[in-house]
Parts: C-alpha cells; sequence; structure tokens
C-alpha cells in the first residue's frame, strides 16, 4: 500500500475532465456532464436505490454484484483509472463550492477515511514487522565484544530498507519539521535516518525483549559513560536499554572473554606489560561497623600488543642475561676498571647535540611562522623552513594501531618491595604463566618487557639484585626487563622546570605570569601538579618568551609589526635569525657566553637577560622533547638522554637521575642490539589511532587506564565493590571500544570528536607585552636581581660538573656490583624434598 501516493496520480484523466478542465463562468460547457450525472442519479431514485446502496452494491457488498462479469470489469476500470485518487482525495477533503456559499467547505468523509487509513497503514506496518521479526533469532545471543561493535545504526536501516521501507518512510516523513532548515541538507538526512533506526529498535524491543541488538549496544555505552542507576532506570523504561544488572552481568561476560583472548595472545605471541598504583574509593551513604567507605591502595596492568616479528629476540632474552653475566664475571676476575658500565665519555655525542641543536632551532622558527596572522607567508614551504630529518620515525598506518588488554586490578599496593613482588606475581598468574612449565621456559629462555613510573621500575631493579643469587632464572626474575617510563620522565623534567624557574611574584619567573593568567593548581608548593596544566604553562611561557626574542631581532615592538616584518622577509633570513636567537637567548652556549661576560665584567652583568635565556633553554628543551614524542620521533629522545641526565644531576632529582642512568645503561651497554631496538620501536610509545602525531608514551595509555578503572562505578553505584571492579577491569577497553563507536554515530554529526582546546593566544600576547616592556631578552648592563628566589639553577651546567667528576657514576656502579658480583646463572627448578 502507498502511503503517501505520487503527485502526478491527480494529474492525467482528472486534468482532463470537463469539469476540472472547463472555467466555472462555462456553463454550457459543463451541462453534458451535469446532465448524465442528474440523469443517474433520477434513475437511482426510480428504481428506489440510494447512492450508498448503489456503491455498496457495486462495489462487493452484494453476492450477486460481485459475481457479475459486467460489473467486474467496471469495477475493474475504475480502480485502475487515475480519477480513483482524485476522487478519494475529494471525498476526504471537498473543494470549495461556488460563491453563493461563502465559500465554505463541506465535511466530507474526512473523519471516516481518516480512520481507514489508520488501519490500513497499521495493518500494513504490523505485516512489516512480523517479517522483520521473522529474521531475527528467537534466542537470547551471547554477549561478545565482537557482536556489539558489529551492530550499527547503518546496518540497523539497511535492515529496515529491504524489510519494512513503508515504515521507515512513515517515520522519516514524521521528522520533517519546521527547524530542518537550521541543519546541513545531509546532516538532516543523518539525524533522521539515526533517529528512525532508534525509535525501530524501540517499537521491536517492546514487542519483544529478546529483540535487543541496539539496547544492548546502549547499555554498554552509558555503563561506559558513568551513567547513575537511577537514569538506567528510566531509560530501560523507555526501551532504550536494558537494565543494570543485565549491563553488570554483560560486562562480565564481556571481561571474561577478554581475559581468555589476553591468555591466548600471551600464549603465542609477543607482548610487554605496564603497571601503576590507583587508589580507589568506594563509598557509602549510611555508614555501619559493617558498611563503610573505602580507600584502597590497587595496582592496575596492561598487557600491550607486539608484532609478531620480535618474538624471536624475546624468545632468547633471559638466555642473553646468562650469557651477559658470564662475561662480566670473566672481566671483573681481569680488571674492574674494564666493566662494561656507562662512563662520562659515553655521555658525550656530538653528533647526537648537533642533531638536537637542529630541532630546538626549529622550534624557535615555528613559533614565528605558527604565529596567527602569518598564515600567508609566501616562503612557508621553502625547504630551509621545513623540519628536520627525525632521528627515528616510529611508522604510523592503521596497520600499526597499538591493541592492549587490560589485566584484572589487583588490591594489592605495590609501593614497597614485597607489594611490588605480589603484584608481578599476580598479574603473571592472571596471564597463565605461573605453570612449572611457564617458570622454566621463561626463567630460561623467554623475556617480558615490564614497564612501570619510576618507583616501580626502581623497585623491580632492585628486587632483581636482592634475588640474584637464586635457584633459577624464574626467582631472579631474570626474564623481566625494565623499559622506563617516558611519560613520567617528561612530567619530572617539567616539574623541574616548575620548582626551579618559579621564582616570586615581583620576579620574571612562572609565578607571576601564573598569578598574572589566572592558572590554578600550580603554587610554588604543590609538589607534583598536573601534567597537562603544567604543559601548557611551559609552553605558552616559552612561546611567549621567544615571541619577544623575535621582537627584539627584527627591531619590531607588537605583534602587528612583527606579522608585517614577517612577511618581507625570506627564507633563508628567517632560518638565520631563528639560529642565532637559540645561539644567544636558548642555549647552553648562550648561557656560557653572557656568564664569562658577567665574569669580566661583573658591573655590567645583566642578570635577568641571563637568568631568561636559562629558562629558555630549559623550556626549550622540555618543548622539543615533548614535540618529539608526540610524533614519534624517538630518536630524539634517545639522543637527548645525556642532557635529561645532567638536568636531573643539578636538579637534585636523584630518582630520576637513576632511572635515567639505569635506562642508558640497558639501552647503550647491557641489551643486545635487538632488545635495544625492540625498546626503541615498540615499548616506549603507543599509538592507539595509528596516525600520525598521535604518539603518547606508555605510562600515559597506564595512566588512562587508571581512569577508566575509577570511574567504571560512581563511589556510590550500587554494588560497587573491590571484588567487581578487579572482575571488570579486562571490559574496559572493549567498552572504551563500544563508546567510541557510538560517538561516531551521534556525537560527531554535531560535535566531532576531537577535545577541543581554547586557544592561548590571548594569554601569550599578553605576556608578550609584558616581556618586551621589561626587555627580559634585551641585554641591559648592569640589571640585577634582588631575591635570591629568581636565581634559577644552571641545572644542565651544574649537572655535568658533578658527572665529569666520575664519582656519582662510580658510587653507582659500585652499589650494582655489590649484588652483581653474586650473581647466579643456575636453573635448578627441582624442589627441595619435604
Amino acid at each position: 500500500m502507498d502511503i503517501e501516493p505520487s503527485s502526478d496520480a491527480f494529474t492525467s484523466d482528472a486534468l482532463m475532465s470537463d469539469y476540472q478542465a472547463t472555467p466555472t463562468k462555462h456553463a454550457k460547457s459543463r451541462l453534458p456532464v451535469l446532465a448524465k450525472v442528474r440523469s443517474v442519479l433520477n434513475e437511482l431514485d426510480r428504481v428506489h436505490l440510494s447512492l450508498p446502496a448503489f456503491l455498496n452494491a457495486l462495489f462487493y457488498g452484494n453476492q450477486a454484484c460481485s459475481s457479475d462479469f459486467s460489473m467486474a470489469q467496471r469495477r475493474r476500470r475504475f480502480t485502475e483509472s487515475s480519477l480513483f485518487p482524485t476522487i478519494m482525495a475529494n471525498l476526504c477533503r471537498p473543494p470549495h463550492r461556488s460563491g453563493k456559499h461563502h465559500g465554505k467547505r463541506l465535511k466530507g468523509a474526512k473523519r471516516i477515511m481518516h480512520n481507514f487509513a489508520f488501519s490500513a497503514v497499521k495493518e500494513c506496518l504490523h505485516d512489516e514487522l512480523k517479517r522483520y521479526e521473522a529474521t531475527l533469532p528467537t534466542e537470547s545471543q551471547p554477549v561478545s565484544g565482537p557482536a556489539l561493535l558489529a551492530t550499527s545504526l547503518e546496518g540497523i536501516l539497511l535492515e529496515i530498507s529491504d524489510i519494512s521501507p513503508r515504515l521507515l518512510g512513515l517515520l522519516r516523513s514524521l521528522m520533517v519539521g519546521k527547524s530542518s532548515h537550521r541543519r546541513t541538507a545531509e546532516s538532516h538526512e543523518l539525524h533522521e535516518q539515526n533517529m528512525a533506526a532508534v525509535i525501530f529498535s524501540m517499537l521491536v524491543f517492546a514487542r519483544s525483549n529478546r529483540q535487543n541488538k541496539l539496547q544492548r549496544k546502549l547499555s554498554i555505552y552509558f555503563k561506559a559513560k558513568g551513567t547513575p542507576t537511577k537514569v538506567f532506570d528510566f531509560l530501560q523504561s523507555i526501551g532504550l536499554t536494558m537494565s543494570y544488572s543485565w549491563t553488570l552481568n554483560a560486562e562480565k561476560k564481556l571481561a571474561a572473554a577478554a581475559k581468555s583472548e589476553m591468555r591466548l595472545w600471551v600464549e603465542d605471541e609477543a607482548f610487554l606489560v605496564d603497571i601503576d598504583n590507583v587508589l580507589l574509593t568506594f563509598g557509602v551513604n549510611s555508614q555501619r561497623i559493617w558498611n563503610k567507605t573505602e580507600t584502597i591502595n590497587c595496582t592496575a596492568g596492561t598487557v600491550v600488543r607486539l608484532p609478531r616479528h620480535v618474538l624471536s629476540s624475546l624468545q632468547s632474552y633471559t638466555l642473553s642475561v646468562s650469557a651477559l653475566r658470564v662475561r662480566m664475571g670473566e672481566v671483573r676476575k681481569i680488571d674492574k676498571r674494564r666493566m662494561h658500565h656507562i662512563r662520562y665519555a659515553d655521555l658525550i655525542d656530538p653528533a647526537a647535540h648537533k642533531r638536537l641543536a637542529k630541532h630546538s632551532i626549529f622550534e624557535i622558527l615555528d613559533v614565528l611562522l605558527t604565529l596567527p596572522g602569518v598564515e600567508s607567508y609566501s616562503h612557508r614551504r621553502d625547504p630551509a623552513l621545513q623540519r628536520p630529518a627525525p632521528s627515528r620515525q616510529l611508522p604510523t598506518g592503521p596497520e600499526h594501531r597499538t591493541k592492549y588488554f587490560m589485566l584484572e586490578t589487583e588490591p594489592i599496593d605495590e609501593v614497597s618491595y614485597e607489594g611490588t613482588q605480589q603484584v608481578i606475581a599476580a598479574f603473571l598468574r592472571q596471564m597463565g604463566l605461573d605453570t612449572p612449565e611457564k617458570q622454566k621456559l621463561y626463567g630460561t629462555k623467554h623475556g617480558i618487557p615490564w614497564g612501570g613510573d619510576g618507583l616501580t621500575t626502581a623497585r623491580i631493579r632492585a628486587l632483581q639484585r636482592f634475588l640474584v643469587d637464586a635457584d633459577n632464572g624464574w626467582d631472579r626474575l631474570d626474564f623481566l626487563f625494565n623499559f622506563g617510563c617516558l611519560f613520567h620522565h617528561l612530567w619530572w623534567i617539567a616539574i623541574d622546570i616548575h620548582h626551579n624557574h618559579f621564582g616570586t611574584l615581583a620576579g620574571n619567573g612562572l609565578a607571576r605570569e601564573i598569578q598574572f593568567l589566572g592558572r590554578k593548581g600550580m603554587a610554588g608548593s604543590t609538589a607534583k601538579p598536573d601534567y597537562h596544566a603544567l604543559d601548557e604553562m611551559i609552553t605558552h611561557f616559552w612561546t611567549a618568551s621567544t615571541l619577544d626574542c623575535w621582537l627584539e631581532y627584527s627591531g619590531t615592538a607588537t605583534l602587528d609589526g612583527l606579522r608585517a616584518w614577517t612577511m618581507l622577509q625570506s627564507s633563508a633570513t628567517l632560518a638565520n635569525i631563528a639560529e642565532k636567537i637559540w645561539k644567544e637567548r636558548q642555549s647552553t652556549h648562550a648561557i656560557t657566553v653572557l656568564e664569562e661576560q658577567g665574569y669580566r665584567h661583573p658591573k655590567d652583568f645583566d642578570e635577568i637577560a641571563f637568568y631568561r635565556a636559562v629558562a629558555n633553554r630549559d623550556c626549550n628543551f622540555f618543548v622539543t622533547q615533548r614535540r618529539a614524542v608526540r610524533r614519534g620521533d624517538i630518536g630524539l629522545w634517545y639522543d637527548a638522554l645525556s642532557t635529561s641526565l645532567a638536568f636531573f644531576s643539578g636538579g637534585g632529582n636523584t630518582n630520576y637521575l637513576r632511572e635515567t642512568l639505569e635506562t642508558m645503561q640497558f639501552l647503550m651497554k647491557d641489551a643486545p642490539a635487538e632488545i635495544r631496538d625492540i625498546v626503541l620501536d615498540h615499548c616506549l610509545l603507543v599509538n592507539l589511532s595509528g596516525k600520525a602525531n598521535h604518539f603518547m608514551p606508555t605510562g600515559q595509555l597506564q595512566e588512562q587506564n587508571n581512569d577508566k578503572v575509577k570511574n567504571n562505578f560512581s563511589t556510590h553505584a550500587p554494588g560497587a565493590s573491590l571484588k567487581l571492579t578487579k572482575e571488570l577491569s579486562p571490559a574496559l577497553p572493549v567498552m572504551d571500544n563500544i563508546c567510541k563507536h557510538v560517538d561516531a554515530s551521534f556525537t560527531t554529526l554535531y560535535h566531532g570528536t576531537s577535545h577541543t582546546v581554547p586557544k592561548a593566544d590571548h594569554d601569550i600576547a599578553r605576556m608578550v607585552e609584558r616581556f618586551h616592556e621589561i626587555g627580559t631578552n634585551r641585554l641591559k648592563p648592569g640589571r640585577k636581581v634582588e631575591s635570591v628566589s629568581d636565581r634559577p639553577k644552571d641545572q644542565i651546567k651544574r649537572g655535568n660538573r658533578e658527572l665529569a667528576t666520575g664519582k656519582f657514576l662510580d658510587d653507582w656502579w659500585e652499589t650494582r656490583e655489590v649484588f652483581n658480583r653474586y650473581a647466579s646463572t643456575a636453573q635448578n627448578y627441582e624442589l627441595p624434598p619435604l
């Protein structure tokens, strides 16, 4: 049945009739039709047959008339005539009568025909729904990640279009309203399709709660978004989701399936493990002896898939550990001074320093080229203005997208050596690696890359040294090798910059700009400020100071003047000035030159410009590393390890000084070349999308997973408990993928998926104005800094001096040797008799 007849059905014969084609004033031309109709009506009156009785008899109301061949032919021609739709339309909504009736419209049969149409449409749509339901499974389907991800609005629409086209057409036609012009035609059509698919799914679900494909997916989606249970009850009542209890059970099934899949991967493929502590709080509304708010220190873990080609190298790692110990033992017997460890000479790498300098100079140049208003600079694509080649670029593309599993969150506090040992054992048990066969395999051959923050990796190394004389490689933890934590490495560089360059409100450091811009959470007393806020503050501060340098070297006084000046310069000029700014205002060379001038002419020493050069150099170093990590240039981070070591040494950050030194020792001295390549190419950075400029440290992925564990339940959610949180943790990556899939169908229609960051142009411009007014990057002889707190340390210079003495490196190595000289290579897996 056609719900909406096409418009051309009201033309042809109807428009060719005498009544329709002839104007009203031509009465004579209408007389033949009028006379014929009156003649027929008169004949009906003569035979005592009313018009309704006549029509009823003609159209199947009388059995004899229905069987009459002549009447059947006339009925067929009537129903096939193009006049039929016109007659139906006129009966429902008669045209206006002549002027003498003042244009009043007859009521006609509108109510009757609407009731009939409704009944016919209802019957038609019920038939379509029955046909659609016949294609669906009658039994409840198992819950699985692939099945949930395969459910899409597009798929539902295709099914409806094939089986229930009239219902789909009716739903979409009802959505056309006055406000549709506010969206583009394409987005409005997509909006109609999405809503039609949702409404259709709700209709099918109302008829049978087993027809719940979309409801299943949306239940997981809302649960992953932290929807309160009361809202869940409401969504279930309107047929949009399943119940909260069903969702919890589904999540348990997803977790069990993910755990099984993870075990299968660990059994045959390469992987790494990253862990971190997470603080969980479970609140209650009414506290009792048996019902109290709990705050528990736990440990979360992530298993990251590695490509298959690295498996062979990992399968021989533990053998290389034993071989290294044998070699070290032989050298130790001959001459301890020839031990294979990091010395100060290993920190000096002119080629790496040159590569770092090129990238630092480019970042200075990039600040100018990304200044709003300089987008149309004509030489922008000149080779002299392009980013230097990466030192070691990680690949991108869909095939390089990082995939991972989450382990069950363990209620173990890893802050102690015993806690760390328990966590390792618990996670190995979850992965199915605690059997005697696996213990022997990993203790003698296989290796596992194992990461965490600096304190976690330090405790694991300490455990390996404490257990260095154990009976076998499994008990000695020989199979674990730490790859460090690049995320916390960068975070602590930022923290040290914050503490060193904070200063006072009367100085020219970060304190004044933080207050000036109204940034919160970065007071000088804050031991560990938020990484995102700190990253932005340092980047904006350095960007403003670099723009001030450009003002000084271009001879302009405002950013508008700098824009106009830039448009007139050649690419070679800009490149040369960028290098000059680096040499004279943002490098260790610049600091050394200014310091030597101060020694020669103490009275003319400009302390403000000197300490600003130290701040510029440190911030440039952080920004360069941060952006290299984002691009996936892991080689630049590797090149900067020596500078980072000096930076931590000069700042007194002993934890990350040792962490960086241990990382350098492993990558440069201890690890075989193929293991070093695995760490650099696959362990330190991940890319969840496979897109360029979307890399992040593995530790940052673990921090994000920690947030998922915390937010899976609200603190007062019914049934929220440590046991349930542990059980459901493996399901979180699947739930995250479902959220992205649903967001792609709905949210991107209006808002997009990328996080919108407010532009910092105004903040930076205000700092540039202040810097230029003071002249922080302008040499003025004799300027002094009053407060000692406004005189930051040159951490890199101080660190290099301390490292150059060799005392710290020798003491560090001797501390290791206390344990290494007793290192065993035994592999005894036989249990002693009871």
